[in-house]
């Protein structure tokens, strides 16, 4: 019987983590899915209060710091960080699939917005899905980019989530033309347990069978 591809995929951590943090937040997931998937961790280039273990995607006010809540015209870091997953995807590319988590999911938004915008041949480059986790729609003017973005994406929100409300995640997913959705009981986190850690695995298989 002929081995199956594992399936590669890209992971962007939350505002005020880094890559090996998100690592261990993932642990639960990524121990179940050793034999179909391996994760790319990346750290943000934006230090949050000087902070090498902080960082972030972008800042959305002129001291640096970041709220997902407010209106926003202040973009500080966005290139650099659309230029850290460039030259990610080139080094260790090509992905399947792309994650995020919080602000991580916020960005995954924007780099599939952006796509041709970015790097030109976009297909050199296309992930085939999305795995998001507490996304929410960046309220920053600068990025108002329209348009639905056209790839399957799974968007797993927390019911109880204070950090981004259900209504709020609830709107991130009218970025998609295609997107399931699974709800948990909990709040802004990655559940390691339950139906939702089921439904990004089979969410996951779907695209490992034709890999």
């Amino acid at each position: 019987m002929a081995e199956v591809r594992k399936l590669k995929i890209l992971c962007l951590h939350g505002y005020r983590q880094d890559a090996e943090s998100f690592r261990s937040k993932l642990g639960s997931l990524r121990k179940s899915t050793k034999s179909l998937a391996e994760y790319v961790f990346v750290t943000a280039p934006l230090l949050v209060n000087d902070n090498e273990r902080e960082r972030g995607w972008w800042f959305s006010r002129s001291d640096r710091s970041f709220d997902a809540q407010e209106q926003s015209d202040v973009s500080i870091g966005l290139e650099s960080a659309l230029e850290l997953v460039s030259n990610t995807v080139e080094k260790e590319g090509p992905f399947d699939g792309i994650l995020g988590f919080s602000q991580g999911a916020s960005f995954v938004a924007l780099v599939l917005q952006l796509g041709n915008k970015i790097w030109g041949d976009f297909d050199q480059i296309r992930f085939r899905f999305a795995i998001l986790f507490s996304g929410f729609e960046s309220r920053n003017s600068k990025h108002a980019f329209g348009g639905k973005i056209d790839l399957p994406a799974l968007h797993v929100i927390g019911k109880t989530d204070k950090v981004i409300p259900l209504e709020q995640a609830s709107a991130f997913n009218e970025l998609f033309s295609d997107v399931q959705i699974s709800e948990h009981e909990g709040g802004h986190f990655i559940p390691s347990s339950g139906n939702s850690k089921r439904d990004v695995i089979e969410f996951m298989k779907k695209f490992s069978e034709t890999a």
